[in-house]
């Protein structure tokens, strides 16, 4: 999950984006990458705890706090399985708070469990490899879930997991991720822009420049994968970053 579901573009956008995609030269050349590809590092995910923060830049305004994100990726037994497990929980302040546990297999990064809650809304959903079932909620109206689906992944995994994409070595791919409540298999691109250093408290990255969706750039370090930048630029000139909480003051440098 990128950034707090006030702060998401609506469904029928993000099939205007979808669209716009599909007409991307050269779109259908791109290695498609889905649970268990060979090209998939899956032993260089990073393991531990993290907290991070979502900040908005208006225009003519300065950048706000929005949410702090406590993150938890973690390698257990569940279901009778080798899992990662990853766990969110933001911290919205007068707005709320969010608690989200996503299960996928070891082996293969394919969706085992997934729960998230915030507010009145809860989506539950559990996946055998062919049939997703369960439930999705949109303002507290609760809808049954059972669907025949093809491989895909959770969008939670897009900045979380990103140790596993082979940034290094394929300037071009994509994925087919979910975004529950809406349930719509999304074909997602990620691009490699080239190399940059970033600033933080532990001093200079040097890292990959990745264009994710024509609207958001992911810088990860060049050495191990991880996430070191985000960010989300809108067509309403709001930009939303996500990076560590201790790296906030290096925004924009």
């Amino acid at each position: 999950m990128l950034v707090p579901r006030s702060l998401r573009t609506t469904a029928s956008a993000w099939l205007f984006i979808v669209a716009g995609l599909a007409a991307v030269p050269g779109l259908r050349q791109a290695a498609h990458l889905t649970p268990a590809h060979t090209a998939l590092r899956i032993d260089r995910i990073r393991l531990g705890t993290d907290t991070l923060a979502v900040v908005v830049v208006r225009p003519k305004e300065p950048m706000r706090l929005v949410a702090t994100l406590h993150r938890t990726i973690a390698r257990i037994q569940a279901s009778g399985q080798t899992v990662f497990r990853e766990t969110h929980f933001y911290d919205y302040g007068k707005e709320g708070t969010e608690y989200d546990t996503l299960d996928v297999r070891a082996a293969d990064l394919r969706l085992v469990r997934l729960v998230e809650v915030q507010g009145p809304d809860r989506n539950k959903l559990e996946f055998d490899g062919k049939r997703l079932i369960g439930f999705v909620s949109k303002t507290g109206v609760q809808q049954p879930v059972n669907l025949t689906v093809g491989p895909f992944f959770h969008d939670m995994m897009d900045d979380s997991f990103t140790a596993m994409y082979p940034f290094d070595s394929l300037t071009s791919f994509v994925v087919d991720e979910i975004r529950p409540p809406d349930l719509t298999i999304r074909t997602v691109r990620f691009q490699t822009q080239g190399r940059a250093t970033l600033q933080s408290v532990s001093g200079p990255v040097d890292c990959i420049t990745v264009a994710r969706e024509n609207d958001i750039t992911m810088w990860v370090s060049a050495k191990d994968g991880h996430l070191v930048r985000l960010r989300w630029e809108r067509p309403n000139g709001v930009t939303a970053w996500r990076l560590p909480l201790r790296d906030t003051a290096f925004i924009g440098s």
